[in-house]
């Protein structure tokens, strides 16, 4: 058996690269001919009740996202670290990235986990001596996953200022180029 070719070894499956004669098309698989039994999606649902994560759609109750800040302010910084070390930009900081290259603005993406101020990690700082840090952000987002817009901001601006950080926070919604690059260009006033 060792040394032996699969039988279908460099054979291309049916359908591969979109309809063929007497064949279907690779994605459609067995779309609409399986009906599931009468209360599978409860079932589904019932079995994923209390799973942490957006996936499910849960929304979370106070207590445990309280509970669950607790728990995350008492981790040590290598554990934020490892947990952004392979983060890569989101589209709305690629936005503001590629902006800052095109107009040569004097702020770096640091998101990754690069620049730390107290526990907290911006997603922008500025490379001329001055003491300011970009956030980005979607409302959606952080009203779902951190407390609440005001209540993320109000921490972030606290901590940032305890270090005499300016802070500069970018909503992703309705945001123009025009805003972002002007408002980086006034940051330092």
């Amino acid at each position: 058996m060792a040394g032996e070719k699969h039988y279908n070894f460099g054979k291309k499956r049916p359908g591969v690269g979109g309809r063929k004669p007497g064949g279907t098309a690779w994605n459609k698989g067995m779309k609409g001919q399986y009906k599931q039994p009468e209360g599978t999606g409860a079932k589904i649902s019932k079995a994923l009740m209390g799973r942490v994560g957006g996936m499910t759609g849960k929304k979370q109750s106070a207590e445990w996202i309280e509970n669950h800040r607790k728990f995350m302010e008492g981790q040590p910084i290598s554990f934020y670290r490892n947990c952004l070390r392979r983060r890569t930009m989101s589209g709305l900081e690629k936005r503001v990235d590629d902006l800052i290259q095109k107009y040569e603005l004097p702020y770096k993406f640091v998101g990754n986990g690069k620049f730390w101020i107290e526990r907290k990690n911006p997603d922008f700082v500025n490379t001329n001596g001055k003491k300011i840090a970009v956030e980005v952000y979607y409302k959606r987002h952080k009203n779902e996953f951190s407390g609440g817009v005001d209540r993320w901001i109000k921490t972030r601006e606290k901590i940032f200022a305890n270090y005499g950080w300016k802070t500069l926070f970018l909503e992703g919604s309705n945001l123009t180029n025009d805003i972002i690059v002007e408002t980086l260009k006034k940051g330092g006033e």
